[in-house]
């Protein structure tokens, strides 16, 4: 929680002792509900997004500050801390009030909405896919394969964030898709289920440049007009 009296408590998630033995547990109090979330929030629903830009931001602040003790203090320094200069010079946007704080959610459209599972559930099932024969696979084609999972969660929730850049993500995907099937004649031995997994899982490379294009060139003028 974000809380000032929840604030860097309760660390150990799993095993309490840890903070018990180290003063970091705070019980819940009656009178202050705990406010989830981040003093940052990077206001998003990517996932690459969300674990990197904080990292992303310390990296930032340590080269940009000048000061030397500075730059190896930030790495162990209290939640929020930020080098003086880089924090007058390179101001980011911080909740200072946790009873006002307003969670993440754009206006989007409900066809939008319904893609994004679609989009979900294909993203889901590969990664089962990939799970279930990863002992089949060559170091190189699992690799691959985890770069197109990447592609595909960074287009579809890009295009959640109603980025302009998304179909271009999308886009990228799918031909990779293709050319890899085209180049070795099969999906990481999906065709060994099914005859017909191939024409449509090609099919679907084709449908959803489509589909993001026209979110991203239609739809999402339109929604941002509204908003």
């Amino acid at each position: 929680a974000i809380n000032e009296e929840y604030l860097d408590k309760n660390l150990s998630q799993i095993f309490i002792v840890w903070d018990k033995l180290f003063g970091t547990f705070q019980v819940e109090l009656d009178d202050v509900p705990p406010v989830y979330g981040v003093k940052r929030p990077v206001r998003s629903w990517n996932p690459i997004l969300i674990n990197f830009t904080h990292l992303w931001l310390l990296i930032k602040d340590a080269w940009r500050t000048k000061n030397g003790y500075d730059k190896l203090r930030i790495w162990f320094m209290p939640t929020g801390w930020r080098p003086s200069d880089v924090e007058n010079k390179y101001p980011v946007v911080s909740i200072h009030e946790s009873e006002n704080y307003e969670k993440y959610y754009p206006g989007i459209p409900l066809k939008l909405q319904v893609w994004s599972w679609v989009q979900y559930l294909f993203t889901f099932a590969s990664m089962m896919y990939l799970i279930n024969n990863l002992d089949k696979l060559l170091i190189s084609e699992a690799l691959f394969y985890g770069a197109f999972l990447f592609l595909s969660i960074y287009s579809f929730t890009s295009l959640m964030d109603l980025k302009s850049y998304a179909w271009i993500i999308e886009t990228i995907k799918s031909f990779l898709g293709i050319l890899f099937i085209i180049k070795y004649g099969d999906w990481f031995l999906i065709s060994t289920y099914s005859n017909y997994a191939l024409g449509m899982l090609q099919f679907y490379f084709i449908i959803s440049v489509l589909v993001v294009m026209h979110f991203s060139f239609f739809d999402r003028r339109v929604t941002l007009i509204k908003a």
